[in-house]
């Protein structure tokens, strides 16, 4: 077989050729193909088609392609390993101590456990990179012509991108992908992976070499023989969302809907949407620039034992539900089927014990109470009814026409703090009518009942010896002072486990001397 010669070669000979290149001093006989699962096509370079067998020999110019559910590994020396995962095609060129490993289609899994010696290169190709491997575990993965990636479980690999010849090193826990756009511009991106990105094809082999498994923990903290919970993974996913809300929240270019330079708007929002293309396009056309705070809630919406997230921002002291997530096993993905209404706020963001999800929007004294329910693929929100009830709908809107009952209102929290799971269950005012007293302040207030509701009784700053008095409304799990004029809320008082945290909206700073936690007297 001439030297020189581009031949295709199955993947896991294509492996075995390059963990080979190191050791056998171009010995092609020293390349095996161990075994096989599934279906496996061979050819050598003349595209003769090979019958595969276990200890096939395998020699440069060949090329092998796996089917669906179909697998081949090749061994060299028993310390080197390749294996190729399903729907993949993969072919090696040898040229004295240099070797190539071509993958054309689909993944290809490398464990280089012995250094190539000085004279030695082993370069994995893609359409659109070349890795150089030294001596480490990783593997390759060709999307498209256009698209491809190496991540490294241990040990450090040198990409060089096609085109634009710019060169990366790549460490353990770390993805290196090289893209070519539709204009030929040619980018790469290094980002940190996590256990839920190995696939099931590698994590096989890893499970199967505790030692090995023991050298990738000590590298990069990735541990694939004890990986996280669904939950876990749920959560990771959910704090990927939350860091891109509070990046565009910082970075985020203005779009003001009332702005007169209509070119200026559009083109503002297409690149925020460019930037960060999964969040919610409400949020950049209303709030993103103008640092209204974001929330968020866990709740298991289905029950199934992980939670879905759920992404509100705060507007005059009342919470707008965004967007809602649920976790597909690899990546936080938006729930179809709800479509934020800015012209509303949202007053309650309720959920009901068996999948019923409540977006109760509100303006003067009506809401539009919105039923979800989640549909069977976990994905999609299906709406069931549409409602207009008197305010305080999480008490009054009947749901036994649709399988449940309010048990709860969703537990917020500012986002870069942490938020419980679950739900607030409904709260007894009763409870909290008393004196209370502040630390932080220094001031008192006292809650009374008045007539089926409450009123706020607090000494007027500068003379103790009078006091004022406000009604207090109840709605969004706390007591609310409302402003007649505009209806929207000035000072809130939000129960918690006895005591009271007083905030002030801004709507009205003769009371912001009143902000702060309260205990009772």
């Amino acid at each position: 077989m001439k030297k020189g010669k581009l031949m295709f070669v199955p993947v896991f000979l294509l492996a075995a050729v390059l963990l080979c290149a190191g050791c056998s001093r171009g010995k092609a006989t020293t390349m095996q193909l161990m075994k096989t699962e599934g279906s496996v096509g061979i050819t050598d370079a003349e595209k003769k088609s090979i019958e595969p067998k276990e200890s096939l020999m395998l020699y440069s110019g060949y090329s092998m392609e796996t089917e669906e559910a179909s697998y081949a590994w090749i061994n060299l020396d028993s310390v080197k390993l390749t294996k190729m995962d399903e729907d993949s095609r993969v072919g090696i060129q040898k040229d004295g101590e240099k070797l190539e490993v071509q993958v054309d289609r689909g993944k290809l899994f490398f464990n280089v456990t012995e250094p190539l010696k000085e004279e030695e290169t082993l370069d994995i190709h893609t359409s659109t990179m070349a890795v150089g491997i030294r001596g480490t575990c990783g593997w390759v993965n060709t999307e498209d012509k256009t698209h491809a990636q190496v991540s490294v479980l241990e040990g450090t690999v040198t990409v060089t991108a096609f085109g634009s010849g710019e060169t990366v090193k790549v460490s353990d826990g770390e993805t290196a992908e090289v893209v070519v756009s539709e204009d030929g511009e040619v980018t790469i991106r290094v980002t940190k992976f996590k256990e839920r990105s190995i696939p099931r094809f590698v994590l096989d082999e890893l499970e199967q070499d505790e030692e090995l498994a023991g050298t990738i923990l000590d590298a990069s903290g990735l541990d694939v023989l004890n990986p996280p919970t669904e939950e876990e993974l749920a959560r990771e996913a959910y704090e990927e969302i939350l860091e891109e809300y509070l990046d565009a929240q910082q970075n985020a270019l203005p779009y003001d809907e009332y702005s007169e330079n209509w070119e200026e708007m559009r083109g503002n929002l297409e690149t925020n949407l460019a930037n960060y293309p999964d969040l919610c396009t409400t949020y950049f056309n209303y709030y993103a620039s103008g640092n209204y705070p974001l929330y968020h809630a866990y709740y298991d919406l289905d029950q199934n034992g992980t939670d879905e997230l759920f992404i509100g921002v705060e507007w005059y002291g009342r919470t707008i539900l965004l967007d809602v997530y649920a976790f597909d096993g690899e990546k936080a993905v938006s729930i179809s089927g709800y479509e934020p209404d800015p012209e509303f706020e949202v007053e309650h963001s309720t959920v009901t014990g068996d999948g019923l999800f409540i977006d109760a929007r509100g303006n003067g004294g009506m809401t539009s109470g919105i039923v979800y329910r989640l549909g069977p693929d976990g994905f999609t929100l299906e709406r069931v009814t549409d409602e207009n009830v008197p305010q305080g709908i999480y008490n009054q809107l009947d749901l036994s026409d649709h399988g449940g009952e309010i048990t709860g209102l969703l537990q917020w929290a500012e986002m870069g703090t942490e938020s419980p799971s679950g739900t607030e269950e409904n709260i007894n005012y009763d409870d909290y009518v008393g004196d209370f007293s502040s630390s932080q302040s220094g001031t008192s207030l006292g809650i009374q009942p008045n007539g089926g509701g409450y009123v706020l009784s607090v000494p007027r700053p500068g003379d103790p010896t009078h006091s004022d008095t406000y009604d207090l409304e109840v709605k969004d799990g706390a007591f609310q002072v409302v402003s007649w004029q505009t209806g929207r809320p000035v000072l809130i008082l939000t129960p918690q486990e006895g005591e009271l945290l007083v905030e002030s909206t801004g709507e009205d700073e003769y009371l912001d001397y009143l902000s702060g936690r309260y205990s009772p007297r």
